[in-house]
């Protein structure tokens, strides 16, 4: 395997994990938005209340988009071996 090779699969594998793990960022940030924006509107400051809703969340879209996400993950492994042998 040449040093361009090896520079090219990092490039995928970094693109890879920026797209499987971009929904789950974005879904946090959005539902901790929302949760900070009700907290302040109705003068709640229970800090738990938003890592609660938070985690809930993660939890139910890593569900929902692991058949894809691993997929992605899957041909990338194989693509990396077949490269490799």
């Amino acid at each position: 395997m040449e040093a361009t090779q090896l520079v090219q699969m990092a490039q995928q594998m970094l693109i890879i994990s920026a797209l499987v793990s971009a929904p789950i960022v974005l879904c946090a940030a959005i539902i901790g938005v929302v949760i900070g924006i009700l907290q302040s509107i109705f003068s709640v400051q229970d800090a738990s209340l938003s890592h609660a809703f938070r985690a809930g969340g993660v939890f139910l879209l890593i569900i929902a988009i692991s058949g894809w996400g691993g997929a992605r993950v899957y041909d990338f492994a194989v693509r990396a071996f077949q490269m490799i042998s």
